[in-house]
């Protein structure tokens, strides 16, 4: 009776384990999905200021007012921050990142060929733990990497609406100052 107490304790702790482990894999893919949803926002703001970069600028170069100095520091620090921000994003991406299991191979069959039943839920339990241990910290570089490239992004919406804001305030200048100089 003792023995079999026994038995179920350690098979719940090696299903906790389990559960822990499943646990954190699902978060590791959760946090993949997340990267490729950020790089495709990044994806998207690297073409549109490409596009509406290129006419800026035409503008601003060589810089003659405070708006353009304004304007090209502005487009400096966007693409920067940008560029920075598709690094952090990528990190969470790479392959290189080794998620840990219990492997499935000729010695594990071995060691449950040589083992009773008892020190083998025992052996699965501390290799889950192990394996949650070592996985919960790729997972949590994985989130600063993700919350770094998150924040940078902003960042660049925020340097991108800086651009446009001086852009449009040098044509709103100079069409005060000649309102013919802008109609194309």
């Amino acid at each position: 009776m003792e023995e079999s107490l026994n038995i179920r304790k350690y098979e719940e702790l090696y299903k906790l384990s389990k559960d822990g482990l499943d646990e954190e894999l699902g978060r590791f893919r959760r946090l993949d999905e997340k990267a490729s949803n950020y790089l495709s926002v990044l994806s998207i703001l690297l073409i549109i200021s490409g596009l509406a970069g290129q006419s800026t600028i035409e503008l601003i170069i060589p810089p003659t007012s405070i708006w353009d100095w304004l304007c090209l520091a502005s487009g400096v620090a966007f693409f920067a921050s940008l560029l920075i921000a598709l690094h952090f994003v990528f990190s969470v991406l790479k392959t290189s990142y080794l998620l840990m299991k219990i492997p499935i191979s000729t010695e594990l069959i071995k060691f449950f060929d040589d083992n009773d039943y008892l020190d083998i839920i025992y052996a699965l339990t501390k290799g889950n733990v192990g394996a949650v241990s070592e996985n919960r910290m790729v997972s949590d570089r994985k989130v600063r990497n993700l919350t770094w490239g998150y924040r940078l992004t902003l960042v660049s919406v925020f340097f991108r609406n800086c651009v446009h804001h001086f852009d449009c305030g040098a044509e709103v200048v100079l069409h005060k100052l000649n309102p013919t100089i802008l109609n194309h």
